[in-house]
């Protein structure tokens, strides 16, 4: 569960009744809920909307419930994913500036830009759906939070065989993210055997209709190929595209997917991760045609399981050295002012810079020593990166290096090693 989540930590019911009386009758003595009765699922899902983010919804009997905790961990990754892919400086984070993104098959809840535009009062949403009473729930939610959303969210009903990411339809021209919690099954033959086959009834109630649970062919897998397809043609006019998983099986082969893409696969810019509550598991992936890079903790994820899938070069060298922070920090300074950068930012330990290629080679050195570089600033950006240096115990130094912009791992690999060597077998 993301670290971020209110429900990392023991949820009271009898507490979330006190707060929320129209919980308190599917609360028992013991503080326990029966999960297999739809009702209580869904006032659940309605108290933790009101008590935690201020929501007032309305969650119609014959559709989706959304599970609240597993619904904000996709919404806490994309914040990190957009958060660690759009500054340059650790500093220079802003939550405040505007980000679009748009959620395939909101559902009658509207849930995803319900809880995103609730935590980020700069963030707008486009939430499209097939199912015309579905939209029009979500419209009759939307319309219940508008002094908290303030026209943030924009329904769009698509056409069944329309394209997932109408931005010409909208008049739009590019985003920041999509999200999306496909259907999950391939056939409504292929739900009744998956149902036929657990041992143990499923830990809550399902209500969903067949739009929301079947996609044919190939279920989740599909919808996600299909989503990809259309990526190849729209490209970076998202930053990010992404979709929920719940099948470990379909992440692998969707993987594989991007892997055979050419631009994917030379650039390894996509991400993927793992959200575990409880007994249920999720999992998201990203991918971007974008040259701005996710930080390690957000696209690598540790999970044995997807072992693998994260992308082939890691967006971060991380070392020490038995020197003080200060002493460092000048050194890494100093360093950088030897080579010809495009431009560089320096605050509280931190240095961002960019350059328009390998400019740290013997080669450039001379190039540079005779005043025969290109020294324009405005030449295209082939790597950015963050030097963090930071004080550890007993007067060891940490130096990060992380890949922020670029597609090509080769340079930051060579200037990783650069660095490394520069600072600390050198000195």
């Amino acid at each position: 569960m993301h670290p971020k989540s209110p429900y990392t930590v023991y949820q009271d019911f009898k507490k979330l009744a006190k707060d929320c009386p129209r919980f308190a009758p599917f609360v028992d003595i013991d503080s326990n809920v029966d999960f297999q009765n739809p009702a209580a699922v869904r006032e659940l899902a309605k108290s933790f909307l009101l008590r935690d983010f201020g929501l007032d919804v309305e969650l119609p009997e014959d559709r989706l419930c959304p599970m609240i905790p597993n619904r904000l961990d996709y919404v806490l990754w994309i914040q990190d994913l957009v958060d660690s892919s759009n500054s340059d400086l650790t500093s220079e984070l802003n939550t405040s500036t505007p980000v679009t993104g748009l959620d395939v098959g909101t559902g009658a809840s509207c849930v995803y830009p319900l809880l995103a535009c609730s935590l980020r009062p700069s963030w707008r949403f486009i939430a499209t759906d097939i199912d015309h009473d579905s939209l029009q729930s979500a419209s009759g939610n939307v319309a219940r939070n508008e002094l908290k959303l303030r026209d943030r969210i924009r329904l769009h009903e698509s056409a069944i065989n329309g394209p997932l990411f109408p931005l010409d339809e909208l008049g739009i021209e590019c985003i920041n993210f999509t999200m999306c919690n496909p259907p999950f099954y391939s056939s409504v033959d292929n739900l009744l055997a998956h149902a036929a086959l657990k041992s143990l009834p499923p830990s809550s109630a399902c209500t969903g209709t067949l739009t929301e649970m079947v996609y044919v062919p190939n279920g989740e897998l599909g919808f996600a190929k299909r989503m990809l397809q259309e990526s190849l043609i729209l490209r970076t006019r998202i930053q990010w595209y992404t979709t929920l998983f719940g099948n470990l099986s379909s992440v692998l082969a969707f993987i594989a997917e991007l892997k055979a893409v050419p631009d994917l696969m030379a650039s390894g810019n996509w991400a993927v991760t793992d959200m575990v509550q409880g007994a249920t598991k999720r999992w998201a992936v990203a991918w971007s045609f974008g040259d701005r890079r996710p930080a390690a903790e957000v696209a690598v994820s540790k999970a044995f399981a997807l072992k693998g899938c994260s992308p082939p070069l890691k967006p971060e060298l991380e070392f020490s050295v038995a020197r003080q922070c200060g002493v460092v920090e000048e050194e890494v300074a100093g360093l950088l002012g030897e080579l010809e950068l495009i431009g560089m930012k320096r605050g509280n330990g931190e240095f961002y810079g960019e350059v328009k290629g390998n400019v740290w080679s013997r080669a450039a050195r001379r190039a540079m020593a005779k005043g025969v570089m290109d020294t324009r600033a405005d030449g295209e950006v082939q790597l950015g990166f963050l030097i963090t240096v930071s004080s550890s115990k007993g007067g060891i130094t940490t130096v990060n290096v992380r890949w922020k912009r670029g597609q090509d791992g080769v340079l930051f690999e060579r200037f990783c090693g650069m660095v490394k060597r520069k600072i600390q077998l050198e000195k």
